[in-house]
């Protein structure tokens, strides 16, 4: 044991995040060997066909497009690497597979990095371990899902942004917070709000001419993308005005949500069971039955037309009275449709994650260091509106998971504790 905290002493931080790095991404691709259905070109699991379809509109040429019809939604950052990686590799979902488990393994390195800078080396190198073998992110590189890409994004925003502001740096790290954070928008939209929070929060600790700072750096590195969704929008109606259909398609921004996901959110029932731990749009909500001679252009219309006239006939059901059972969702450790070993796996990972970090997040707050009270204070902002807003709207398991994040870096603290009784008793012998 001994000789174990020497070489953990002796070790240097490149050399340690490198040995979390490797460890993380063998792991990983470990469990992609081990997954037959890993190395097919099968897409099964919900928008990978879509990303799939958006990554090779982009490579041919046809723009940001899907079955010919140009998209506001999802964002464009995760479909462009799919398409990047397929420029690379070929056109190969497994090639995408084995890039996010290596994105996995860097998402490791960076919570191992965030706890070093907050409790020391010792705290890094535990929290790098945890999350190489947590089985919540482990498995996650199967899917083709944007939370491969947004894990990354994310926590490199909020770390810059949480050194930024405890340590008053210069307004470059300002700028480079704002684009983070518009790099993770642009892998999800449940971002934007965050970073509006977050820039309330920098206002408050530091000044507004810094959070002024920060949107105004998000708002210019969001301008292509937001421009290019205005042009789109006008030629689109312009185009339905012709044949002689009037529809108005806004872009992302100035819409609260898409009309996919506002009928998943408030959509009429499904007549199965509600069960914990799925997706919405399964036995809860009634999959949308789209008229025959409807165009796939109208659809997001109709959609919209739908959620409305449900929520308008039954207020109380289609809003309130699915908070309870979202609320409960957002805090399963595992989706129902889950094979039983992997329900066990993930209930001990997730309880274990609580176990260690809540705690450590609890003595964050209270202590009288700024960059430890800073960094429970931005889990606690994060960690409110996640749980609020996917409660209120689509009360997804997998949704959870950059609150997970966080929670993981919290348990580095447990190594500062350590070594302080460590000293004690050394002091005492």
């Amino acid at each position: 044991m001994l000789h174990l905290r020497r070489w953990v002493d002796n070790l240097s931080l490149p050399k340690m995040l490198v040995a979390i790095f490797m460890l993380a991404t063998f792991i990983r691709l470990f469990y992609l060997a081990a997954k037959p259905l890993a190395w097919s070109h099968e897409l099964r699991f919900g928008d990978e066909p879509l990303y799939h379809g958006l990554a090779l509109s982009l490579l041919e040429g046809k723009g940001y497009t899907f079955e010919g019809e140009p998209r506001f939604y999802p964002p464009p950052l995760y479909p462009a690497f799919i398409a990047l990686v397929y420029w690379v590799f070929g056109i190969s979902p497994p090639a995408v597979r084995v890039v996010q488990a290596i994105l996995g393994g860097l998402l490791c390195v960076l919570v191992s990095l965030w706890a070093t800078y907050l409790w020391g080396k010792k705290a890094g190198l535990l929290v790098g371990l945890f999350s190489a073998f947590n089985y919540t992110f482990v498995r996650m590189a199967f899917f083709l899902r944007s939370e491969n890409l947004y894990l990354p994004i994310f926590v490199v925003a909020t770390m810059v942004t949480w050194y930024w502001v405890a340590n008053h740096c210069h307004w470059s790290k300002g700028i480079l917070s704002g684009t983070l954070w518009t790099l993770s928008i642009l892998v999800r939209e449940a971002a934007k709000p965050i970073v509006f929070l977050i820039a309330i929060w920098v206002a408050l600790r530091n000044n507004w001419q810094r959070a002024a700072l920060l949107l105004i750096a998000l708002l210019v590195t969001m301008l292509p993308w937001s421009v290019r969704n205005r042009l789109v929008a006008k030629y689109v109606t312009r185009a339905t005005v012709v044949e002689g259909k009037s529809r108005l398609q806004l872009p992302l921004f100035l819409r609260l949500l898409p009309g996919g996901l506002m009928y998943i959110s408030f959509g009429p029932p499904g007549l199965g069971p509600r069960v914990l731990g799925d997706w919405n749009i399964g036995p809860d909500i009634l999959p949308p039955k789209f008229p025959p001679d409807l165009p796939p252009s109208e659809r997001e219309k109709w959609l919209v037309s739908e959620t409305i006239s449900y929520i308008r006939s039954n207020p109380v059901k289609a809003t309130i009275g699915r908070i309870p059972r979202k609320f409960v969702n957002i805090l399963m450790p595992f989706q129902s449709t889950a094979s039983l070993k992997v329900k066990i796996l993930l209930t001990l990972w997730y309880l274990a994650l609580l176990i260690l970090s809540i705690p450590s997040w609890w003595q964050a707050w209270r202590s009288s260091e700024t960059l430890e009270r800073y960094f429970a204070e931005l889990v606690l902002i994060i960690t409110s509106f996640t749980i609020a807003f996917h409660t209120l709207f689509f009360g997804v398991v997998r949704y959870r998971y950059p609150v997970d994040v966080l929670l993981l870096v919290a348990i580095g603290r447990w190594a500062l504790k350590w070594y302080r009784e460590e000293k004690v008793q050394n002091c005492n012998g």
